[in-house]
């Protein structure tokens, strides 16, 4: 996408503005936030591109993406970015031991009494 822009090809960035547009106008809160975020964001703030941009986005995501790109060239939109760059590493949590009051209700019934 970014090679795109880059080009400024105006067909090549009609398309792909038609396309990131009907998705975003026609997506859930994670589509718009994954199309804002994750594809526009690698714009990072260059004001050349985003000008580019401009005249192919929907009036609803342009000022969306605007405000994505200025955070993630901001301190806190850095330290953001640097998580989601080098994630950290999945640890399954562990399964917990079962108390002796979880294990009686669990078994139905109390436990046998000397007999």
């Amino acid at each position: 996408m970014r090679d795109t822009i880059e080009k400024n090809n105006p067909a090549q960035m009609k398309r792909l503005f038609n396309l990131l547009n009907e998705v975003y106008e026609n997506g859930v809160n994670d589509v718009q936030s994954l199309v804002c975020v994750t594809v526009l964001g690698c714009l990072e703030n260059d004001p050349v591109l985003l000008a580019r941009c401009a005249d192919y986005m929907s009036a609803d995501l342009a000022p969306v993406v605007i405000r994505v790109n200025s955070y993630l060239a901001s301190g806190a939109g850095k330290k953001a970015k640097e998580k989601l760059d080098k994630p950290p590493l999945y640890k399954p949590k562990k399964e917990k031991r079962q108390g002796l009051f979880a294990q009686m209700l669990q078994g139905g019934g109390q436990p046998p009494l000397g007999g």
